[in-house]
């Protein structure tokens, strides 16, 4: 599995070796590894008519591979079209705030059965506190 993420580009000898024999035995696994190296062209490309051209063909190219694995990426990219472009584009992310997120339901996990609904509140703001005060540290 950890060769076929990596980077075909900084693959030694011997895993670029094992990589092929990996991609010999299935015909949908080369297939799905072809749509990845694809796909990862996209973020090569930095104005909005290019990306939108590039993942449209890669959504033909999808559909013309008829792996079940990648049906659900036809819906959600057509749903979400605009808004996907838009996140190749532009340099905002939600990053910081689902990672506020997870920590405010870590929290919750760990004090559950904490009677008082203040003491909870307290901790999630000493904690956005602490993560915010190293955040802006760094």
């Amino acid at each position: 599995r950890r060769i076929l993420m990596k980077n075909p580009g900084k693959l030694t000898e011997s895993e670029r070796i094992k990589l092929l024999e990996i991609l010999r035995i299935s015909d949908d696994l080369r297939r799905a590894y072809g749509l990845r190296l694809a796909f990862r062209k996209i973020f090569k490309t930095y104005s909005i008519p290019n990306i939108e051209r590039y993942i449209q063909l890669w959504l033909n190219t999808v559909e013309n591979s008829h792996l079940p694995e990648f049906s659900n990426f036809k819906t959600s990219f057509t749903s979400w079209f605009p808004q996907i472009v838009n996140a190749f584009v532009l340099p905002y992310s939600n990053g910081f705030t689902e990672g506020c997120n997870n920590n405010i339901k870590v929290l919750k996990r760990i004090s559950y059965g904490l009677r008082h609904f203040d003491r909870f509140r307290v901790r999630i703001l000493l904690l956005s506190k602490k993560n915010s005060a190293s955040y802006l540290d760094s």
